[in-house]
């Protein structure tokens, strides 16, 4: 048996009913904001062209990006 929402959707039953709990819920905070830092100057290289490189922290976010290039 699945429940939808909460456990509330819960009725009696046999001793041979199996609850199976989605553990996976989904929240509504606000996504980390994590702050560039100033971008370098044009003194690096990528794949032969000149590139400007900048970077943030990102602590918690695992589809954060923390390295963008730019090029010169």
């Amino acid at each position: 048996m699945l429940h939808a929402i909460g456990s509330s959707d819960l009725i009696e039953a046999d001793m041979h009913t199996i609850v199976i709990e989605n553990a996976c819920t989904k929240t509504n905070s606000d996504k980390e904001e994590a702050f560039w830092s100033e971008w370098s100057d044009c003194k690096y290289r990528m794949r032969g062209h000149k590139v400007r490189v900048r970077t943030r922290e990102c602590h918690r976010s695992a589809d954060c990006q923390n390295f963008q290039t730019d090029e010169c």
